[in-house]
């Protein structure tokens, strides 16, 4: 599936928080095992991949199903709930309520 991130994130004054192809980029490269989220040296080098595909692709990439639910499951314990939703909603394909 291709998904475009290049969208602002919204914050909870309803303004924009910066964009979220930036935010994830950030998440994807900073990406460490914590308490919360074990990563194995192969899923630490899938979060790579799709942080240099994020990084070079203008803000959309193609995702498998597989690299989705990873994408969700990293982003999940790199974002505060607020953000965490909104890309889960463009990776859904229910982002009406995220401005472009």
């Amino acid at each position: 599936m291709k998904v475009n991130f290049k969208r602002n994130l919204i914050g909870a004054n309803g303004q924009s928080a910066g964009l979220m192809d930036d935010c994830l980029k950030t998440v994807f490269f900073g990406v460490d095992s914590s308490p919360q989220l074990q990563l194995s040296a192969d899923d630490k080098y899938k979060a790579y991949q799709i942080g240099k595909r994020l990084a070079d692709g203008a803000g959309t990439i193609e995702l498998t199903i597989e690299e989705a639910a990873f994408f969700k499951k990293v982003c999940a314990v790199g974002l505060v709930a607020g953000a965490y939703g909104q890309v889960v909603d463009v990776i859904e394909g229910i982002a009406e309520n995220v401005k472009k």
